[in-house]
């Protein structure tokens, strides 16, 4: 999975699937590396930073992973999408921050089957954004979902305590405050 705070969903290819690729969309700032990305059920990740000018110098490529395809076997893929954190390229850092992702399948009613990440974000710029843009997709990029998703900033958790404490206080030196009698009322 890729993040990044803009998006530009059409990249510059006309066509927007066959010859648009990394190269021409949106250069993602974050990517998660996930331990085991053959996984059905799920498991652990990392937060990268990706730091390179462009998504060549930070990612692995799907034509990186699709390497048995030949014209006598006719595969399928989207060429030179961004699938994986190249976690080896010296434009790439590590955060320090790390998740878990889990694959729930619901076989009686396989709508309400889900992919699910868990990150906690504190410490990271990502809180400060408004906006997040994100990619993910399989190993052959066919199917991919990307979007993004604006006005998202939520305050921390501890802000939203001291606002509360704020407004008690508030209440409090208001019930406290003596009234003023309305004009021409004798004072008891």
């Amino acid at each position: 999975m890729f993040l990044s705070d803009t998006w530009n969903a059409a990249g510059t290819e006309s066509n927007h699937y066959n010859v648009d690729n990394a190269t021409k969309g949106t250069v993602w700032d974050y990517g998660l590396a996930l331990d085991n990305r053959w996984s059905n059920t799920g498991g652990t990740f990392k937060l990268y930073a990706l730091n390179g000018a462009t998504n060549a110098q930070n990612i692995i490529d799907s034509n990186s992973y699709i390497t048995n395809c030949t014209t006598s076997n006719n595969c399928n893929y989207r060429e030179n999408q961004e699938t994986a954190v190249n976690t080896k390229s010296s434009t790439v850092t590590n955060t320090g921050v790390s998740g878990i992702w889990t694959v729930s399948k619901n076989t009686a009613d396989p709508t309400k089957s889900a992919l699910t990440f868990t990150i906690d974000l504190k410490g990271t710029e990502l809180l400060d954004y408004s906006s997040f843009a994100m990619h993910w997709g399989e190993t052959c990029q066919n199917d991919v979902i990307e979007g993004l998703a604006m006005h998202v900033h939520v305050p921390l958790p501890g802000t939203a305590a001291l606002l509360a404490l704020g407004l008690g206080a508030l209440g409090v030196a208001r019930r406290r405050r003596p009234r003023a009698l309305p004009p021409g009322a004798a004072a008891a």
